[in-house]
């Protein structure tokens, strides 16, 4: 016995109805590859909430990416060192005395 004809759906009607039934998708949280390579790998087998913990305090004590801190460095804003931790206090240092205590102001910057 033959398998019964499927109705086809175009593609933008099929997106239409799901996002009607699933309301629109979540915000993503992260646009970066990178961070949502951490996104999927920093919590194993947690639900989402816990993953979105672990990902914020990753964020927040990590500090700027590698490519930002080479950045700096080459700007002259502190010295390449051995490690990624003795490069990072070192640019830190360097532009500690230029940053404002606005927090507003370090918050759009970063």
């Amino acid at each position: 016995m033959p398998a019964p004809a499927r109705t086809r759906i175009a593609l933008r009607a099929a997106i239409a109805r799901l996002a009607k039934f699933y309301g629109p998708p979540p915000r993503p949280p992260a646009t970066d590859p990178f961070e949502l390579v951490i996104w999927e790998n920093c919590a194993y087998l947690v639900d989402d909430a816990r993953r979105a913990a672990v990902f914020r305090r990753l964020r927040r004590t990590l500090g700027p990416d590698s490519n930002a801190l080479r950045v700096l460095v080459r700007l002259g804003f502190g010295k390449e060192r051995d490690n990624y931790e003795r490069t990072y206090r070192s640019a830190a240092d360097a532009v500690a005395p230029d940053l404002p205590a606005d927090f507003t102001w370090l918050i759009k910057a970063h």
